[in-house]
């Protein structure tokens, strides 16, 4: 089970070592589960507030097994749009394209962000949940 780690986890690890993103990440780097791709690495690289991190960010990153194929998926990111905005909904296309992604590859989406449960309701996008103790 591949995990898609989305931008919002990374950044609340970033910031607080210590927190519960924190150590879920650490777990699925530790099992080899965390997977990344280009949007998420380049939404990281722009919030980068100095060289060191982005430094970090590059180097880091290189590390993570790259989820390829999003050139390949612009149909299917549009027509996932098209299916949840008939339930009245609209999420971002960066959403769009990692849960397109994400199914794409069969693995799972760990994120803060609430659009990637509602893509899940109409899609077969797999969240993936741990829940604070």
């Amino acid at each position: 089970m591949k995990v898609l780690v989305d931008t919002s986890c990374w950044i609340a690890a970033f910031r607080n070592e210590n927190s519960f993103e924190a150590s879920i990440i650490q777990n699925l780097l530790h099992e080899n589960l965390a997977v990344t791709c280009s949007l998420v690495i380049a939404e990281l690289l722009r919030g980068a507030t100095s060289a060191l991190e982005e430094l970090f960010i590059k180097r880091e990153f290189m590390e993570l097994p790259l989820l390829l194929g999003l050139d390949d998926l612009g149909m299917k990111i549009g027509m996932l749009g098209v299916q949840v905005r008939k339930k009245g909904l609209s999420p971002g296309t960066i959403d769009l394209a990692l849960s397109a992604l994400a199914i794409e590859h069969d693995c799972f989406i760990y994120s803060l962000d609430q659009h990637f449960k509602i893509i899940s309701k109409y899609s077969d996008l797999k969240l993936f949940e741990s829940h604070k103790h």
